[in-house]
């Protein structure tokens, strides 16, 4: 297994990760994540097959500028969470949407199952603020997405660097 090269900086929007392994590359950009059991691990060399050093990130360096709190998903938000991002999201229309959600039970669940109908059954008539509401919760949904697969990249990395690991300790155990 050839690993060419693998970094984690930070860029004005978040974490990225760009990888390159055996002519693949892979960069995810958005919500830099934070996870204890990723944190604070150094790159180590490891030969690739040519015996060149090349450097392996197998566990996200973390410095304290660029950790991220890692907030719950949304789906396990609860009205108050919701009604906090309606005020961040909605300031214009707070106090009528927040008693709205909260008649409706809107959980974070339920914020990423909402229509179009839906928010004109809950008493928001104006198609435009509707359109707003939506737009704001699919952006919700893209950065929601972004993070799992920034999770989901950590953990392949890490997968992939306790196997060269194991793979090092094999070959120094059959050593001579």
């Amino acid at each position: 297994m050839a690993v060419e090269a693998l970094h984690c900086g930070l860029n004005p929007r978040g974490i990225d990760h760009p990888a390159r392994a055996e002519g693949i590359k892979l960069k995810i950009e958005g919500e830099g994540v934070e996870s204890q059991s990723i944190k604070n691990k150094n790159f180590q060399k490891v030969s690739d097959q040519k015996g060149t050093p090349t450097r392996l990130q197998g566990e996200a360096e973390t410095t304290k500028s660029a950790a991220v709190k890692l907030s719950k998903p949304v789906a396990l938000w609860t009205q108050q969470d919701v009604c906090k991002w309606l005020k961040k999201h909605c300031p214009n229309q707070y106090q009528i949407y927040s008693e709205s959600f909260k008649q409706h039970d809107i959980t974070g669940r339920a914020l990423l199952r909402l229509t179009d109908k839906k928010l004109e059954r809950m008493g928001i008539a104006q198609e435009n603020l509707r359109q707003h509401i939506l737009q704001q919760v699919l952006q919700l949904k893209v950065r929601e997405e972004v993070r799992n697969l920034q999770l989901l990249t950590q953990g392949i990395l890490l997968l992939a660097s306790e196997w060269v690991e194991g793979e090092m300790e094999r070959q120094k155990a059959l050593s001579p």
